[in-house]
């Protein structure tokens, strides 16, 4: 018989710990001394308690422990032992999808969470010149659509066909501030129309809200030239305007798309 100093040595479970268990009735010791109130635990005991810290390890509580320790047959064992297994299977699915989203997280810097980000990897092309109509202006929640309004009007009094998609070249304050463009086709000279210089440029496809294409950001920034020698595109592929355009002076926002389906492509010349 082991003391239960001893017995706590061997085991590695602590003699508070002992005590507990023998309060709540989930282990008890062999024998105890009446007339001293000494502990002892025989060797049984042993193996007792390495069944009662695997179910611990296992996630079981002390109460599901004390049940499965008491019915003590194989048949029984090996039922909640599945069962434990199944669920276990279950919470390592759901630690794996957490895991990725906070890798994910780290990857992009992404600030709307549970929303993920998609940032491709860097592409080298080369970018025709475009002939384009542009606005500068507010782009915060408030004046967004209407600074899109007023590229559509613009090009519309210089009657001027858009095509491909809109664009925007973030300035100084960005990003409160920026300047939208569009290319256009069949359209008299006139001096609104500016050439958006083309050449080698870095890109990037990102997948997210407007309000975290600062990932785009990061990975083109080595792109840059000095200052004001380069400056970075938008091209809006999927997002708030539609594909089509039929009415230059009614241009609704896009509502059945939601905005972290939204495609956009960063650029940057070099």
């Amino acid at each position: 018989m082991y003391t239960i100093g001893q017995f706590s040595e061997l085991t590695g479970v602590s003699i508070r710990t002992l005590r507990y268990y023998e309060k709540i009735n989930v282990f008890l010791p062999s024998y105890v001394n009446n007339r001293n109130n000494y502990r002892y635990y025989g060797h049984e005991k042993f193996s007792e308690i390495k069944k009662l810290k695997t179910l611990r390890k296992l996630g079981f509580s002390l109460e599901e422990t004390k049940k499965i320790l008491n019915e003590n047959t194989n048949e029984k064992l090996e039922k909640v032992l599945s069962n434990r297994k199944v669920k276990l299977l279950e919470e390592k699915d759901n630690l794996d999808l957490a895991l990725t989203t906070v890798n994910e997280l780290f990857e992009h810097g992404e600030k709307a969470l549970g929303i993920p980000v998609k940032c491709s990897e860097v592409k080298i092309e080369d970018v025709p010149s475009k002939r384009v109509i542009g606005v500068e202006g507010l782009v915060n929640y408030t004046n967004r659509d209407k600074l899109v309004s007023q590229l559509f009007e613009k090009i519309y009094s210089f009657n001027c066909t858009p095509k491909g998609n809109m664009m925007g070249i973030p300035l100084d304050n960005y990003p409160n501030r920026m300047k939208l463009l569009y290319e256009i086709e069949a359209c008299d000279d006139n001096p609104a129309i500016e050439i958006l210089e083309g050449g080698r440029h870095a890109s990037i496809l990102f997948k997210g809200l407007y309000t975290d294409l600062d990932c785009a950001y990061k990975k083109l920034e080595r792109f840059k030239k000095v200052k004001d020698e380069s400056f970075f595109i938008e091209e809006y592929i999927v997002g708030n305007i539609p594909k089509e355009i039929d009415d230059l002076l009614n241009v609704k926002p896009l509502m059945d798309i939601p905005p972290y389906e939204f495609l956009t492509r960063v650029m940057i010349k070099f």
